[in-house]
């Protein structure tokens, strides 16, 4: 089914969306005049990566049934970027916990209204070519778990080098035996977090599959997935979960936040219950994490809007380092005589200037 045509149906989003940036703080601070979370921070046109994401997800999922995790402390960029979601559809963070704890408490607001929802979890600094096509595969994937209820599904990217900053993915046998419609899905044997070059070039020949923490899976199904590898953090959350979707959640949530230990949904889940886990290879589109200035220089090379308004120096070099961006998975080795991360320098005066295009 063509996500773009998608009836949609009984199915739900979680947007990671409270990340800091720190990364590419220097860059922010080029475009917008001060250092800002970069999901926020107008990439192409006006447009941020974090409204790139709500459209690609509108794409297939209702904006009514779209949860947005964000920072209490973003507020003034959330107010204004997510006016098409609902206020009872913010899932507010008072403090940075990690993404294992953003991801729980999401799923436990989730299942305060439906505990047997699908339900998709998205990153939101993700660049992708073609929307359609990506979400066709979101939506292949929400069909699988409703023949498969107990499983959860990840997007794997057919990689185009040895990315040491991407987590992998080593596919294992089929997930389903035989010819049917899943039949590109594989069991999932492994995860390698962030390898050193050695071991991402052997994955890369091993035709292991990058990482796009983009899953799918039932509402039931991720909450006891969490519960097995977290359990000291499910439990925490279980005092708090009756004031879910009421007016009590906000102080509740305070409260429980103050010692609530940080957790990576990375390294605290992915890693321990992988054979719960099957893949979906993406191809026929261009992918990037923007978590590097690199990797979203690379992009803006593409989109363009924002160099136009950013300092000289994002076209031509940093300080005398001359870039070499070659595909959107570049990163800060790409440059040459430096492998520190890049440092923009904000300009009083910023004259007009052209994207130059290879």
């Amino acid at each position: 089914m063509d996500a773009c045509t998608n009836a949609r149906g009984q199915r739900a989003a979680i947007v990671l969306a409270g990340g800091e940036g720190t990364r590419l703080h220097s860059f922010t601070e080029s475009v917008t005049g001060r250092p800002i979370p970069k999901q926020y921070c107008p990439i192409s046109g006006t447009e941020t990566t974090l409204q790139w994401t709500l459209r690609r997800v509108s794409l297939g999922i209702g904006r009514h049934s779209i949860l947005a995790a964000v920072a209490a402390a973003h507020a003034e960029f959330y107010e204004t970027q997510l006016t098409g979601i609902d206020e009872r559809s913010l899932v507010v963070e008072p403090a940075n916990r990690g993404t294992a704890s953003a991801i729980l408490h999401a799923l436990l607001r989730l299942a305060k209204q439906t505990l047997d929802s699908a339900v998709a979890i998205f990153p939101c600094d993700h660049y992708v070519s073609d929307d359609c096509r990506f979400m066709s595969y979101v939506d292949l994937a929400f069909e699988y778990i409703q023949v498969f209820p107990q499983r959860v599904v990840l997007l794997g990217i057919k990689p185009r080098g040895p990315e040491v900053d991407y987590g992998w993915i080593e596919p294992g046998r089929p997930a389903v035996l035989g010819w049917s419609v899943f039949r590109d899905l594989l069991r999932v044997r492994r995860f390698h977090e962030k390898p050193p070059r050695a071991m991402a070039e052997e994955l890369f020949r091993g035709g292991c599959l990058w990482n796009s923490l983009v899953l799918i899976g039932k509402t039931r199904t991720l909450l006891a997935l969490m519960a097995r590898a977290l359990p000291d953090l499910y439990r925490s959350f279980s005092s708090v979960r009756p004031t879910l979707d009421t007016s009590l959640e906000t102080e509740a949530i305070e409260f429980l936040y103050r010692n609530l230990p940080s957790a990576d949904f990375s390294y605290g889940v992915l890693q321990k219950v992988f054979s719960s886990m099957v893949v979906l290879p993406v191809s026929g589109l261009e992918w990037s994490d923007l978590g590097t200035p690199g990797r979203l220089l690379a992009v803006l090379r593409r989109t363009g809007d924002a160099l136009n308004r950013a300092a000289p120096e994002l076209q031509t070099g940093f300080g005398g380092l001359q870039l070499r961006i070659t595909s959107p998975d570049a990163t800060e080795s790409s440059l040459a005589g430096s492998t520190q991360p890049i440092a923009v320098r904000k300009r009083e005066s910023r004259p007009q200037s052209r994207v130059h295009r290879s």
